[in-house]
């Protein structure tokens, strides 16, 4: 039964007098009730409404975490369980973003609306990354997830719920500040109201003193034991006890009783998700197959998993504690070091290489990546650490190389075998066209000339290819001596038969140089063929001479498509050609005689513009410390 009908039931039962102190009785009561059914369930569905939030909240900061550890893991080890976990996790923190913007406030909206652009923004990457690491391409999702664009937008998203958490703890703590406020005050004003009524209707009737005093019994009852009681639940709430409050009944207090109990349910539920939350982080972070430490920013391990005591032989209560030097072996400590001033300075620390060194003095070698954690202030104060163990990458890094290496030698020996097996008969060819092109008086015939011109360009460049492989596997000593670089460009450019539509620009200076003038014959016809051909024979080349105090150096540029990016750091190797024509060895032979030669060949490409090749040779060589058979 309700308030009301209780007090008016008991008023009804006494006498003129008892009803108009049942009046004044009844309208005390009814101040009492106005904060039951508005101030106090407001204030009680705002706390409810809150913490219903707060669980959002704390489900999206943990799938996030999930979600970019997943998509960092996968990228670094190409585990697929770290692929499906991204894909079940992800559409579980959608729905918790749209849900939080469903069902929030105005301004619980606008921050996660931001969360909600900025989550869409970094899925969209991650998927990225995910469909790179699948397509073989782990170091460009690496990037990708270590770009600026990233962690701006994963900035952003913790800014939002770093905004929400401020801003909801403030509305959380006025809220229960509020409600707790409401009840002190009914209560007060209920126990004020009683007494004063009590002394009415004790001035105006004696003899009713007796139903006075049960009414007083009644309502004491009815209404001030259950507020005390509510009373005593908010503080113990307010002080972060978790009470449940049973009332019998089916009044206002009763239903107070039941939407406070309601929002204490929330609050255990809310932590529970949290406790959870922080249970399967911890798990992800104990079961990595990488080795992860957390550390502050004095280079102090605060944290690790054990695979990373393991993996040094040491117990976690060793680590833990110890600085992260005392774990790298001394020939890469210069490398550990510049890694953690970068994390300190940029708060960024990617892919350093190092050596780890375990208990018994091994070591081996590492790749570490360091994420940041920071204060309320925005403050650096410490970072989660990834470190992958590169041994096995190494070796087999090792075991490619070493059967590349023997793959090249057998190539470079069967290639000499032809390549010698040709020479002979291409002289042959070369000798009987010459006598044939006098005999018929070819120079008078434009047809038959324009014939034997395409007939020795095609011996020239197939000559040029067997002197290619030639030069790339015998190992003919140099033979330095003293000359002009003009002299031998010269001898080049009247070696090659150069097409009409070509114009090679000669440099205006000259310079001499102690160098092998034959092996640098090989390098400039190389270079020139080489943008002949680029130019599809029509164009010019540029060549120029730098002398400077203890170098010269030579730039050969033409203006031809230029080389794509992604062949530009194999253009040295030995076999690699972009053309379907050619040995793939004229480019490793140049590299290897100007290294002969202490010097350095680099080149510089822009597509559409053309492509120059930069050679720096020493003025002064010491013979002494020349490898000549190298």
């Amino acid at each position: 039964m309700k308030i009301g009908p209780k007090i008016t039931i008991t008023v009804l039962c006494f006498s003129t007098i008892i009803l108009f102190m049942g009046l004044i009785s009844i309208s005390q009561i009814n101040q009492i009730a106005e904060p039951l059914k508005n101030d106090i369930p407001n204030s009680i569905n705002e706390l409810t409404h809150t913490s219903e939030l707060d669980g959002h909240a704390q489900f999206i900061r943990y799938y996030d975490e999930v979600l970019t550890q997943s998509a960092r893991n996968y990228a670094f080890t190409t585990d697929p369980k770290w692929e499906k976990r991204y894909r079940e996790a992800e559409p579980l923190l959608d729905a918790h973003i749209k849900d939080a913007i469903e069902h929030g406030k105005e301004i619980d909206k606008q921050i996660f609306s931001s969360i909600d652009t900025a989550n869409l923004l970094l899925v969209e990457m991650e998927y990225r990354s995910i469909d790179l690491v699948n397509d073989g391409q782990n170091q460009d999702a690496i990037k990708l997830l270590e770009s600026e664009e990233y962690w701006n937008q994963k900035k952003i998203y913790e800014d939002g719920l770093r905004e929400y958490s401020s801003f909801r703890n403030l509305e959380y703590n006025e809220a229960l500040q509020a409600s707790t406020e409401v009840l002190t005050l009914t209560t007060e004003n209920t126990q004020k109201l009683l007494e004063e009524g009590s002394n009415l209707i004790f001035s105006l009737l004696a003899v009713f003193i007796g139903a006075a005093t049960v009414l007083g019994f009644i309502i004491y009852r009815s209404i001030v034991n259950p507020i005390q009681n509510l009373e005593s639940a908010a503080n113990k709430i307010s002080s972060g006890q978790y009470v449940k409050i049973d009332l019998k009944g089916d009044d206002e207090i009763h239903h107070l009783a039941e939407s406070i109990n309601k929002m204490v349910s929330a609050q255990n539920k809310a932590k529970e998700l949290v406790i959870s939350s922080e249970k399967k982080f911890r798990q992800l972070y104990e079961t990595s197959p990488d080795l992860y430490r957390s550390i502050n920013t004095d280079g102090k391990i605060l944290n690790c998993n054990e695979r990373y005591a393991k993996s040094l032989q040491y117990s976690k209560g060793e680590i833990i504690g110890s600085s992260i030097f005392d774990h790298v072996s001394m020939d890469t400590i210069d490398e550990m070091k510049e890694s953690f001033r970068s994390w300190k300075n940029t708060g960024i620390s990617n892919n350093h290489e190092v050596k780890m060194r375990r208990r018994d003095g091994s070591t081996f070698p590492a790749l570490i990546s360091a994420s940041s954690m920071y204060d309320e202030k925005g403050i650096l104060v410490a970072s989660n650490t990834t470190i992958k163990d590169l041994t096995e990458i190494n070796k087999a890094r090792e075991q490619v190389q070493e059967e590349k290496t023997k793959r090249l030698t057998a190539i470079g020996e069967l290639s000499a075998r032809i390549a010698h097996d040709l020479r002979n008969p291409m002289s042959v060819i070369k000798n009987t066209m010459e006598l044939v092109e006098d005999e018929l008086n070819v120079e008078s015939s434009p047809s038959l000339s324009k014939k034997f011109k395409r007939i020795n360009r095609a011996i020239t460049r197939i000559n040029h290819q067997v002197d290619n492989v030639l030069d790339f596997v015998k190992n003919k000593p140099l033979q330095f001596e003293n000359t002009s670089l003009s002299s031998i460009l010269d001898f080049v450019i009247e070696k090659i038969n150069v097409p009409a539509d070509v114009t090679i620009n000669l440099p205006k200076n000259d310079t001499e140089i102690f160098c092998d003038f034959e092996k640098l014959e090989i390098v400039f016809l190389n270079l020139i063929t080489n943008a002949i051909q680029a130019m599809s024979n029509r164009g010019e080349i540029d060549i120029r001479f730098t002398d400077e105090e203890s170098q010269i150096i030579i730039e050969i540029e033409d203006f031809g498509p230029g080389i794509p990016e992604k062949n530009r750091s194999q253009i040295f190797d030995p076999l690699f050609t972009t053309r379907q024509v050619g040995t793939g060895l004229g480019l490793p032979s140049c590299k290897n005689i100007v290294e002969k030669h202490g010097g350095t060949i680099e080149m510089k490409s822009r597509i559409d513009e053309g492509t120059t090749f930069v050679i720096k040779l020493p003025k002064k060589i010491d013979l002494v410390t020349v490898d000549m058979n190298r």
